[in-house]
């Protein structure tokens, strides 16, 4: 069935009209090797996609006589990674997100986050999370335990009160996950957070 047929049988027919596709090709007869993750066609018309390999093999004269594709399934993983990503933006979109080193120093901060606190992503970058802090509580020991248990990779979750830029007052029920490298020890701590100042007014 595939013996003498073209290697457009496996690609969807946009793929092959594209000018990625010729390109594709040009660097293989160029003798340029292609490895990267490729989308192909089933038999049956499914999907399935493959981390490849196209090496070009050639000859004592120097020519390409034949092109050897070493491949594997990666299917299950990439429909992983795509479940993964599409959670990723749901979060992304109805939540505060801030990533912190494992001394409270901000490593980056989304969209929601810096609109809730009216900073810039450029006014809080390399800033410790105290700046969102009443002095107070900055100086507390409760404060110091909090961070402790973070760098011992204990999960923290609760109702806290922020301070936006200005003074503005900004009540989040929050979730600080520390991030573990392969040795179990935390690198960074991810902070999911939602405004419920409206129901602390309520209140």
């Amino acid at each position: 069935e595939i013996r003498n047929k073209h290697h457009r049988i496996f690609c969807d027919s946009k793929y092959v009209n594209s000018t990625e596709y010729r390109k594709f090709w040009s660097n293989l007869s160029n003798g340029n090797v292609q490895t990267e993750q490729f989308k192909r066609i089933k038999k049956d018309g499914t999907s399935i996609f493959i981390q490849a390999s196209y090496q070009p093999l050639i000859n004592e004269q120097g020519e390409i006589f034949e092109i050897l594709k070493f491949a594997q399934d990666i299917t299950n993983k990439k429909l992983e990674s795509l479940d993964y990503k599409a959670k990723i933006r749901a979060i992304n979109s109805t939540h505060s997100i801030i990533e912190f080193d494992i001394d409270g120093y901000i490593l980056n901060a989304n969209e929601n986050l810096l609109n809730s606190m009216g900073y810039t992503l450029k006014e809080v970058i390399g800033k410790h999370q105290s700046i969102f802090l009443e002095d107070s509580y900055a100086n507390s020991k409760e404060y110091e335990d909090f961070w402790n248990k973070l760098k011992n990779g204990i999960h923290q979750t609760g109702k806290y009160l922020r301070i936006g830029k200005n003074g503005k007052k900004v009540w989040v029920q929050a979730s600080y996950t520390p991030i573990l490298d392969i040795d179990k020890k935390a690198i960074k701590i991810i902070n999911l957070a939602q405004d419920v100042t409206q129901f602390e007014s309520i209140q």
